[in-house]
């Protein structure tokens, strides 16, 4: 009987979309209650990227090494 793959967790999507999701709470509350600046609703999409891309980097580097 063949063995069922397992799928890979992937660290880069699931915090992508936590921060899309984080974002969009705060969009809701910006137009809500416009108490939010614009950099405060999207510094959650804005630290993913700059986490994966410095993951990314990471990786590259250890690779060249």
């Amino acid at each position: 009987m063949a063995k069922k793959r397992k799928k890979k967790f992937n660290f880069q999507k699931s915090l992508l979309y936590l921060a899309v999701v984080f974002s969009g709470l705060l969009f809701l509350l910006k137009i809500s209650f416009d108490n939010q600046s614009w950099f405060q609703v999207f510094s959650p999409l804005l630290l993913a990227f700059i986490i994966i891309f410095s993951i990314q980097v990471f990786k590259t580097a250890i690779r060249k090494i």
